[in-house]
């Protein structure tokens, strides 16, 4: 039996806007960036349907979903697309470290916040 989170997506859900807001605030967000050296970050979104995102970049917060660019090839990263994807929609949230130089992680940039109305 799958049992989907329900609620606005704002306040409703564990994973709303106020976790993304929290968790990758400061501009703590994903973007392409190819490291040299040392382990580098990915992060993942989940959903409710058992799809993987390996995200490169959240671009907005807005109230009702998160605007993000999603690698479509990883880790060779060449190829990427933008997603639209509702907050009811994320089940788990991971943001994994690889100990590689062959693979793409992020770097601070900041993302746009729709503000509650």
């Amino acid at each position: 039996m799958l049992i989907l989170p329900n609620g606005s997506g704002t306040t409703g859900t564990a994973f709303g806007q106020d976790f993304f807001r929290r968790e990758f605030k400061d501009g703590d967000v994903p973007r392409c960036d190819l490291l040299q050296t040392g382990p580098v970050s990915v992060v993942e979104l989940v959903l409710v349907n058992g799809t993987t995102l390996d995200i490169n970049c959240f671009e907005e917060f807005r109230r009702g979903y998160i605007v993000a660019t999603v690698f479509n090839d990883p880790p060779q990263c060449d190829d990427l697309y933008r997603t639209y994807i509702r907050y009811d929609a994320v089940f788990q949230v991971n943001v994994r470290t690889h100990a590689t130089d062959q693979r793409l992680g992020f770097i601070k940039h900041p993302t746009a916040v729709e503000e509650p109305e």
